[in-house]
């Protein structure tokens, strides 16, 4: 039977280390949960030191290699040689293969690991991810001494953060047919039909809409963005189905009015209290939702996106915003998007 979702625990240890107990008992944890759950648990291995664990690596590549998801949990070794394990991965492995990242915490109860894992396992989506790294952005350039006083203007969300200079925001936010790729994967996951009725929220000129819309004519469309200057420059074909709300406050929809709740890059723009409202909001409305927020991975994912980040107030790792999803009652789907 073929397996489509197969956990790859890569463990890296230096032999003075002390925790090496500890690893061996949330390995024997991870291999527990997949014997249960009919899933593969390709690698048990401690290394001492860093060329040990490419070896490693390297042997894997066939056991993983039909894999659709790849869950890789890394103590150290991922975060310093990362742009190589990832290179290594996708130049062997399914060009269309999902990586999930998260860094080992070996304090985690098994309930809490079992948990993670099935989060992880159902819940992560990888729909916008190639339009947010098709983007190129030069990090360092945008952190200068200029910066507060543009992420203030940016905050506004007028024309400067749309269509202003680069340095306030998008730098021109016009279409250019991006979306439409995003919107037949939406289709196609969510099974959306000419009957469905989908909301966008923070849908900006609502150029997502349009193409949903464009590929479901039936379709009953909704979008809200806090910026009235977006919602007056929107897509004129979807301009009747926008309106300005702010996300902070309750939503003007009845109790699962809606097959499919969008909110993408929207979220993390908002402080933690008004975050908690808004995810209870999204699940109140739904049916279904997928939400795509702004994390980091490591430290220099972290710095790219406080060097980047204009109008981010909510700065988080995986770890955190799965922890925000829970107390927030959250359980629709959700993409985390790196500044790599």
């Amino acid at each position: 039977m073929k397996v489509d979702y197969k956990i790859y625990s890569y463990i890296f240890s230096r032999a003075f280390e002390l925790e090496l107990d500890s690893h061996r008992e949330q390995n024997r944890l991870i291999r527990e949960y997949c014997s249960r759950h009919n899933l593969e648990f390709p690698l048990a291995n401690t290394e001492f030191v860093t060329e040990d664990s490419f070896f490693v690596l390297n042997s894997l590549l066939d056991e993983v290699k039909n894999a659709s998801k790849i869950l890789i949990s890394s103590k150290t070794l991922f975060e310093k040689n990362s742009e190589m394990i990832l290179s290594l991965l996708k130049e062997n492995l399914n060009k269309d293969i999902q990586f999930t990242f998260c860094r080992e915490d070996y304090s985690l109860t098994i309930e809490e690991l079992v948990e993670y894992l099935e989060l992880s396992k159902e819940k992560i989506l990888s729909l916008f991810k190639d339009n947010h790294t098709s983007t190129k952005r030069d990090y360092f350039q945008r952190m200068n001494a200029e910066k507060f006083e543009k992420m203030i203007v940016s905050k506004k969300f007028s024309y400067d953060y749309w269509d202003g200079d680069r340095s306030f925001g998008y730098g021109g936010y016009e279409y250019d047919g991006r979306w439409n790729s995003v919107a037949k994967k939406l289709i196609a996951h969510y099974n959306l039909c000419n009957e469905s009725k989908i909301l966008d929220i923070g849908c900006g000129k609502g150029y997502l809409l349009y193409e949903i819309k464009e590929l479901l004519p039936g379709a009953t469309i909704a979008g809200v963005d806090i910026s009235k200057y977006a919602v007056d420059n929107c897509k004129e074909e979807v301009r009747s189905y926008l309106s300005v709300h702010d996300i902070r406050e309750e939503l003007p929809y009845s109790d699962k009015s809606f097959d499919l709740t969008l909110s993408l890059m929207t979220l993390h723009n908002l402080e933690l209290p008004e975050l908690e409202l808004a995810l209870a909001e999204i699940s109140r409305v739904s049916k279904n939702s997928y939400i795509s927020v702004e994390s980091y991975r490591n430290e220099r994912e972290l710095t790219n996106l406080q060097c980047w980040a204009l109008s981010c107030e909510a700065f988080f790792s995986p770890r955190s915003w799965e922890h925000i999803f829970k107390q927030s009652g959250y359980i629709g789907d959700f993409e985390f998007l790196f500044f790599e």
